[in-house]
């Protein structure tokens, strides 16, 4: 498997260089993706999140972390990027919750048991790999 990924603006995987580089900003537009707060309903109907143990892959900086966290008994946040997740994290820490754990993590080698969760979400960071991987995407996948 090859990790050679070429990072910068005009990259093919500018989105990387953003999540690296721009992790804050990235923050101040997504945290108006949901505006009308129809997120945390739809996963509510799909699963009650009341006291389960949720995985989030992909967590980015949290932004969807923050919905799930009151509600869960615990939640593990993970990122590929090391700067998204310590937005991730600096948004744990203002929030004094005690059932969240932010870290940097790749999607496809999870920290944690493989049977540890009731849930497990992930928006966008399986996408990324294959577009970041284009030309051998499915190789990233099987590991």
């Amino acid at each position: 498997m090859t990790t050679d990924l070429k990072f910068g603006p005009d990259s093919p995987n500018r989105w990387a260089w953003v999540y690296q580089e721009r992790a804050s900003a990235y923050e101040l537009l997504v945290a108006r993706e949901d505006h009308q707060g129809n997120l945390l309903a739809a996963i509510q109907s799909i699963f009650a999140l009341e006291g389960a143990q949720v995985v989030e892959f992909g967590a980015g900086t949290g932004r969807v972390t923050t919905l799930l966290v009151p509600r869960a008994a615990q939640v593990w946040a993970f990122d590929l990027t090391l700067a998204m997740a310590q937005v991730a994290a600096h948004k744990r820490q203002l929030s004094n919750c005690p059932n969240w754990l932010s870290a940097q993590a790749d999607s496809r080698r999870m920290p944690l048991p493989s049977v540890c969760a009731d849930l497990a979400i992930e928006g966008w960071s399986f996408l990324q790999i294959a577009v970041w991987y284009m030309s051998a995407w499915q190789q990233h996948f099987d590991m």
